[in-house]
């Protein structure tokens, strides 16, 4: 896909991945939508964008509050004008060890980040990619969705969910 002229939102896009997803986004030409929880680090992430010629817009967002999902869309189509692809790279793995040593509010804080933030970004987006006929969403999987990863337990799961989600999405798809 040419990115020029095209816009993309990327969560999780404060640092590390996201923001080089964001950068390269921005890079290739794309107007990028930056998300994340904190509001400082995309700001950040924004400013390098900026400062190396290109265009983005830092949207304070949880993923996993639809409410905060849904106007990060609307800012993003009021500020661009279209939305041409979705990076759901906002993760989380902070339940490390043990199904019976982790806490199971934080197992599940990483199976809600990982899965029903995607989720929500898509159910999001797609009414106007559907109208346009025309969008990429890209679910980021760091690894767990296809063998057993000891010790790390609610991460695979939400990652196995995801790909699902992922495939189920395409399929669904292909039928409208």
């Amino acid at each position: 896909m040419e990115l020029r002229g095209k816009t993309a939102i990327v969560t999780g896009s404060g640092r590390g991945i996201g923001r080089a997803l964001a950068l390269e986004f921005s890079r290739e030409g794309a107007n990028v939508g930056c998300c994340a929880r904190s509001e400082e680090e995309i700001r950040k992430t924004v400013a390098l964008i900026e400062k190396e010629g290109g265009h983005g817009i830092a949207i304070p967002t949880d993923v996993t509050k639809k409410d905060e999902v849904e106007k990060m869309v609307k800012e993003v189509l009021e500020h661009f004008g279209q939305i041409d692809v979705l990076f759901n790279n906002a993760g989380s793995f902070q339940a490390i060890g043990g199904v019976w040593e982790v806490d199971p509010e934080v197992w599940w804080h990483d199976v809600t980040v990982n899965l029903r933030g995607p989720m929500l970004c898509s159910q999001a987006v797609l009414p106007h990619m559907m109208k346009r006929n025309e969008g990429i969403i890209i679910n980021m999987s760091g690894g767990g969705f296809d063998s057993p990863f000891p010790g790390g337990s609610g991460y695979a799961c939400s990652k196995a969910a995801s790909m699902r989600l992922t495939d189920s999405l395409a399929k669904e798809l292909e039928r409208i």
